[in-house]
């Protein structure tokens, strides 16, 4: 009688250890399921970031500023659109017209489904070529 307590202690402890595994083995596949996720949007919004700085770089580099803005990408109503892999940039353009020359001003917005992820101000000037120089 002894030994089938014995054998019953045993069985239930390895029920309890085999629980034990189960368990632990669920709580790992969220954490890293969570950590997977997050990781994914970082490399999404570190991508979006790199595209939106090469943008910003080219609008302020170019003389013709509108032309740039209207080869960029695709113009809508909403301002120009750059879409990426899992995210698009909205450019939106305002123009100033100044006595010496010309105030461009843009924000680059990143999206991803419907929210945004962040934003980038940029502005260049263009001055007036006289007939002088």
């Amino acid at each position: 009688m002894s030994r089938e307590k014995n054998n019953n202690a045993v069985l239930i402890e390895l029920v309890i250890v085999l629980f034990f595994f189960i368990l632990s083995f669920a709580v790992l596949s969220q954490v890293y399921a969570g950590a997977y996720v997050t990781e994914n949007k970082a490399s999404l919004r570190s991508d979006a970031l790199h595209q939106a700085r090469n943008l910003n770089a080219l609008l302020m580099a170019g003389e013709d500023v509108q032309k740039t803005y209207d080869e960029a990408g695709t113009v809508t109503d909403a301002g120009l659109v750059v879409s990426g892999e899992g995210y698009h940039l909205v450019v939106h353009l305002e123009q100033e017209e100044k006595p010496a020359g010309t105030l461009f001003a843009w924000t680059i917005s990143a999206q991803t489904d419907g929210e945004e992820m962040f934003s980038l101000p940029g502005a260049h000037y263009v001055p007036e070529v006289s007939g002088n120089e």
